[in-house]
């Protein structure tokens, strides 16, 4: 018996039991003769079979990663590439990637370099060194710029080598770097234009706040989100800085606006229940990569006697303790920083704290104590070129000690470091209260918020928190949908078209059945007037942006547990 079949590429000999490549020719002709012609044939389809199961699997993995990805030999030739690398440049299909590559960057690089000859540079550094990586810049198919982050990594194929090529598209990071620093430099322009009218400072800055707030609310929200997802450690590096940069900002930001509410007599106090070992805990993790980047040790020393919970103004606490750290980290090169907290006077309903912060930095001359709380003081003018910083921390911290019912001070020999003191007061819980804690179970909120980015956040930060979440994109909007559904609660934007949030908060209270509903203020709106203004057309609180979550979920679990 003989079986004819025709293979591409192979012949198989019984007698020699082998296969043989044959390149001279497509085709074959296989002749098989007796009666064991099975097993033979499930010996050729075996070593025909151009893909394992394992091999399937990668190819699938191949085409579905969202980086572009393509195969070279040392040549510049392409051999392969992913579904992705043809999304990437918006073209049809890979065969059409293969076929136009070398149209898909531009004659010279942005540094002025040839792109063909620079390409073969990389890829044979990549075969040389094993891998490499570094910006590029492609052209879609329709001309348009794309910067990318190209990685080469050298592989084996077959005991050859091979160069694959991952390509990421930076547009979006680049986009919202662009945006922080937008908004830093229109911070700086808006601080040299106010300084030479107090009041035309105040009232500028008040409306610069609210503009700013808006995108940096943006810029964190998204960071915060982009930090959930796989990243390479490269990636996560740069979000890291991205976010370091938006909070810095931030901080900016607010001090100036601290300082001009100081200015106008305009500062309350905000008492609420919170816990001392929080602040702590907060300000050390805020803090210790940045002393750990000047290999400075970060210490905090609590006595055991600390109250565990205390009643105050929280956040004017953290903006005193993070000002004195911040300083003491941007001032020392070498050494430790130590963080320390006291009883000094207590009795059954209130407490009086002393807090201390020292560093081995470069200390105070005595000729320069008397102006050290003055707004802005700096040691040595040229500190603020290498250090940073607005002028106004120790000055605002002055103010808001006062506030706490208590002062600050300082000791200090000249390079040889500070120690800064301040105290506060502040009520201890009635007894017995340990604090209660609302169950988000099945609580539905309703969002009123026009800006589309900062519905988007809003709605990621609450579900997470596990809470059920409707949109409205204004007031009025947000009356319509309480006429067909219940909400456990209302978070209001201020600002918006058809119906502001003041408006609608205050028709909204005329209903009976809405007298008790917690309604928040959630605005780019950040004095203390505007929180005032908030409250008396009937809001229960007022939160600011850039949405602070663990600031969000205080205020919800307080007001849904009190409704």
């Amino acid at each position: 018996m003989s079986v004819v079949c025709i293979f591409k590429d192979i012949i198989f000999s019984k007698k020699v039991k082998k296969c043989v490549d044959i390149k001279a020719t497509l085709t074959s002709t296989l002749i098989i003769e007796g009666d064991d012609e099975m097993p033979i044939l499930k010996t050729i389809f075996k070593k025909l079979n151009p893909l394992s199961a394992t091999n399937r699997y990668m190819n699938l993995m191949f085409n579905a990663t969202p980086l572009g990805c393509s195969l070279w030999d040392e040549n510049f030739n392409i051999i392969d590439c992913n579904q992705e690398s043809a999304r990437l440049f918006n073209l049809s299909d890979k065969s059409e990637f293969k076929e136009k590559f070398r149209a898909l960057s531009p004659p010279y690089q942005p540094c002025g370099r040839p792109s063909f000859e620079t390409a073969l540079e990389y890829i044979g550094k990549a075969f040389k060194e094993g891998s490499c990586r570094f910006d590029w810049t492609h052209l879609s198919a329709n001309g348009k710029p794309i910067p990318c982050e190209i990685i080469l990594v050298r592989v084996e194929n077959r005991g050859k080598p091979i160069v694959a090529a991952y390509k990421r598209d930076l547009s979006e990071l680049n986009a919202t770097l662009r945006a922080m620093r937008k908004a830093e430099d229109g911070l700086k322009l808006a601080l040299v234009a106010a300084e030479d009218n107090a009041k035309a400072k105040g009232e500028f800055l008040n409306n610069i706040s609210h503009e700013l707030r808006t995108p940096m609310n943006g810029i964190l929200g998204f960071l915060r989100m982009l930090s959930g997802t796989d990243m390479t450690g490269e990636q996560r590096k740069y979000l890291t800085e991205a976010e370091r940069s938006a909070k810095s900002l931030l901080k900016i930001i607010d001090t100036v606006l601290d300082f001009t509410e100081i200015k106008d007599e305009k500062m309350k106090v905000d008492a609420v229940q919170f816990k001392l070992q929080d602040v702590f805990d907060e300000i050390i993790e805020i803090y210790e990569p940045a002393a750990k980047a000047k290999n400075l040790e970060l210490n905090l020393r609590l006595p055991p006697d600390l109250p565990y919970m205390i009643v105050g103004d929280l956040q004017k606490l953290k903006k005193i303790i993070s000002s004195l750290v911040d300083n003491a980290v941007k001032f020392t090169e070498k050494g430790k920083i130590t963080l320390r907290a006291k009883v000094k006077n207590q009795t059954d309903s209130s407490v009086e704290m002393m807090f201390y912060v020292r560093d081995t930095g470069i200390g105070i001359l005595p000729e320069q104590m008397k102006s050290l709380f003055e707004p802005f003081w700096q040691a040595d003018a040229s500190l603020t070129r290498k250090h940073g910083g607005t002028g106004f921390g120790l000055a605002l911290s002055k103010h808001l000690a006062a506030l706490l019912d208590g002062k600050i001070w300082v000791e200090s020999e000249y390079e040889e470091g500070a120690t800064f003191y301040f105290t506060a007061r502040f009520r201890l819980p009635e007894q017995g209260a340990s604090e209660k804690t609302h169950d988000p179970g099945d609580t539905h909120l309703l969002v009123v918020e026009d800006v589309e980015i900062n519905q988007m956040i809003a709605e990621e930060i609450l579900a997470g928190m596990g809470y059920a979440v409707d949109i409205a994109n204004n007031g009025q909007e947000a009356i319509d949908m309480l006429a067909v559904k219940d909400y456990h609660a209302i978070l209001m934007d201020i600002q918006m078209p058809v119906l502001d949030g003041l408006t609608a908060t205050t028709r909204i209270r005329k209903v009976d059945k809405y007298k008790n509903l917690p309604i928040i203020a959630v605005s780019a709106h950040a004095l203390h007037e505007d929180k005032e203004k908030s409250l008396a057309h009937g809001m229960n609180d007022h939160i600011t942006k850039p949405i602070d979550p663990d600031a969000l979920g205080t205020a919800l679990n307080k007001w849904l547990k009190l409704a």
